[in-house]
C-alpha cells in the first residue's frame, strides 16, 4: 500500500526521464572513451550507463504519436545520424571511419519507420493478416539494424514495438529482456524510474528544448572527441 501511494505521488515527467537517460548515457560512454576495460571505474559507469537505453527506448516509443511531421522528423533522424557518426566512430571506436558499428540514430530511424509501417498496416482489416504485416516489418527492421551494424540492433527494434503496444507491462518487460541481451544488471534501475513515469504530466516542452535534447548527443560526442584529441 505503501509502495502504491508512493508511485501515485511521485510521478516523472518526460522533461525528467529525458535528462536522467542523457545523464547516464553521458557517463556510460566516458567509460567507453576515457577508461580501461575491466577496471573498477570502467565497470561503474557502464552499469549506470546501461539505464539509458531503456528510458531512451520508451520516450521514442511513447513519444511517436505527439509527432504531427512525420516527414520532417525522419529528415531531423537522418542529418542528427550523419553528423553523429564520424565523433561516434572517433570517440568510442579510436577510427574516424568504422563500418562494423553507426550511432543510435540510425537505429531511432530504422525504428520510427518501422512505427509508420505498423500505423499503415493498421488499416488492413482481416487482423491475421495484420499481424503478418506487423511481424514482417519488425523482422525486416531487426535484420537491417543487424547487418547494417546499427547500435543495438534487434533490441532496440522489439523494444520500440512492445512499448508501442505494452505501455504498462514494457515498464518491466524492457529492462528484463535487455538484461537478457547483455547481462548487465544497470538495467534493472531503469524500470523503478520507467514505474514513476507518467507521460501525461504536464511539463514544459518548447522548439528550443526539443532541438536541445536531441541535439545533446552529437555535441557530447564532439566535446569528448575534443578531450581526446587536445586534453588527455
Amino acid at each position: 500500500i505503501m509502495l502504491e501511494r508512493l508511485v501515485q505521488t511521485v510521478k516523472l515527467s518526460r522533461n525528467i526521464i529525458k535528462w536522467i537517460a542523457i545523464l547516464t548515457m553521458i557517463i556510460d560512454h566516458i567509460g567507453a572513451a576515457f577508461l580501461t576495460d575491466g577496471s573498477t571505474y570502467y565497470f561503474i559507469c557502464r552499469f549506470i550507463g546501461r539505464i539509458s537505453l531503456p528510458l531512451f527506448v520508451y520516450l521514442f516509443a511513447d513519444g511517436f504519436d505527439r509527432i504531427k511531421n512525420h516527414k520532417k522528423h525522419i529528415i531531423e533522424l537522418v542529418m542528427f545520424a550523419i553528423i553523429s557518426e564520424p565523433f561516434y566512430d572517433r570517440v568510442i571506436h579510436g577510427q574516424w571511419l568504422y563500418l562494423d558499428n553507426q550511432n543510435i540514430f540510425f537505429t531511432w530511424l530504422v525504428c520510427y519507420l518501422m512505427l509508420l509501417g505498423f500505423n499503415k498496416v493498421d488499416n488492413v482489416k482481416s487482423k491475421f493478416d495484420k499481424l503478418t504485416f506487423k511481424l514482417a516489418i519488425m523482422a525486416t527492421a531487426g535484420l537491417l539494424t543487424y547487418f547494417l551494424g546499427f547500435d543495438y540492433t534487434f533490441v532496440a527494434v522489439v523494444s520500440v514495438a512492445c512499448v508501442y503496444y505494452f505501455k504498462t507491462i514494457a515498464k518491466i518487460g524492457i529492462p528484463l529482456l535487455m538484461f537478457a541481451s547483455y547481462l548487465n544488471p544497470g538495467v534493472f534501475v531503469s524500470m523503478p524510474i520507467l514505474l514513476l513515469y507518467d507521460s501525461n504530466k504536464h511539463c514544459k516542452y518548447t522548439k528550443f528544448m526539443k532541438y536541445a535534447f536531441i541535439s545533446f548527443y552529437p555535441i557530447h560526442l564532439f566535446v569528448m572527441y575534443i578531450l581526446i584529441a587536445f586534453v588527455i
